[in-house]
């Protein structure tokens, strides 16, 4: 059984996919998962770059330094660990990624907006 946090959690993956997809993202996956180390929500191609996304959906932005300071180091370590092994696989080794949180507002009434995109290296 899905918890109700973790279907909005999917519900703000598949939301900001869709954004990133009007803003000429190309999404080659969703939830690359590397047993043991971690996963990462989105993955995309912009021009000539790759960009590994994790989604953030918070109702309140503000505490723990907003909704960028929610995204340890150690969180930081893991999707550059994920994304250096999905370069590997794909063949991409000489292509160049980056990192982008992608923070969620949900509303009281469980609709999300606001989503902004940042980089995090």
């Amino acid at each position: 059984m899905v918890s109700a946090g973790r279907m909005l959690g999917n519900g703000a993956e598949s939301h900001v996919a869709h954004y990133m997809a009007s803003l000429g993202y190309q999404i080659l996956t969703t939830n690359f998962t590397v047993p043991g180390m971690g996963e990462i929500d989105i993955i995309a191609r912009h021009d000539a770059n790759i960009y590994f996304v994790e989604v953030k959906a918070r109702s309140n932005p503000e505490p723990f330094g907003g909704m960028e300071g929610c995204i340890s180091n150690r969180k930081l370590a893991r999707i550059r660990h994920c994304a250096d092994i999905y370069l590997r696989r794909n063949e991409m080794k000489d292509t160049y990624g980056k990192i982008l949180g992608a923070f969620v507002h949900i509303t009281p009434e469980k609709k999300y907006e606001k989503i902004k995109l940042i980089p995090l290296e």
